[in-house]
């Protein structure tokens, strides 16, 4: 029987605070670790530098953690939370005036591949938490990131007279599909058939928009 949110929250590594004081001392240690896992993976990050940064006790820490590898399921939330934030964030970045599905392809996979080259180790840790524990992505999750989906695919439906697809629609959410798992399994996990492929940023960019325009309108 698959899991409710219920049994997820009762499944929880983690405690959520009910006091408003707690929670922003939760907010600073998931803003601190964050951060560390912009420089490196949490395997090499310890508690003391994540306290020290989130300027909390370490008694605070294991006061809502049992142990740092419990950080992500918290990480995971608050990310799935400020998800769309960021998505339009990137999205208002691309000029509007984009005159050709080539030029809007190329600005937004620009964006992927930047994004998950940023923020590699923080993404890379939530990644792993929804493939490692898949009951805990809630239904409710799962509609958000449908709804986001949806972002991009409004973005580039301006250009849906360029597809050839017989449904364009359908197409451009495939097309977004292979481009963000061909980027996320070659920056954030570089598995051996991955790491075999010797390619810059610059030219994954090249190549993954060829690839995007190819599909759409051959």
């Amino acid at each position: 029987m698959p899991s409710t949110p219920a049994d997820v929250a009762s499944q929880s590594i983690w405690r959520v605070p009910a006091q408003g004081r707690s929670q922003r001392t939760l907010k600073r240690i998931l803003n601190a670790t964050a951060a560390l896992l912009r420089e490196r993976p949490l395997g090499q990050i310890s508690v003391a530098e994540i306290t020290a940064k989130a300027k909390c006790s370490t008694g605070s820490f294991y006061q809502r953690f049992a142990s740092k590898e419990d950080l992500v399921a918290a990480l995971y939330e608050d990310y799935d939370r400020e998800l769309r934030g960021r998505l339009q964030s990137l999205l208002s970045q691309i000029p509007k005036g984009a005159a050709s599905l080539a030029t809007a392809a190329e600005k937004i996979i620009g964006l992927i591949v930047d994004q998950y080259t940023q923020e590699r180790w923080l993404y890379r840790e939530v990644a792993l938490y929804a493939r490692l524990r898949p009951e805990a992505i809630t239904p409710e999750m799962m509609a958000k990131r449908s709804e986001l989906q949806r972002l991009p695919l409004a973005y580039l439906s301006r250009f849906r007279n360029q597809i050839r697809h017989s449904d364009p629609e359908r197409a451009l959410l495939f097309a977004i599909f292979l481009v963000s798992s061909a980027a996320r399994e070659k920056i954030l996990f570089g598995s051996p058939h991955a790491a075999v492929t010797v390619v810059s940023n610059d030219a994954l960019k090249t190549e993954l928009t060829r690839a995007f325009i190819a599909y759409l309108t051959t």
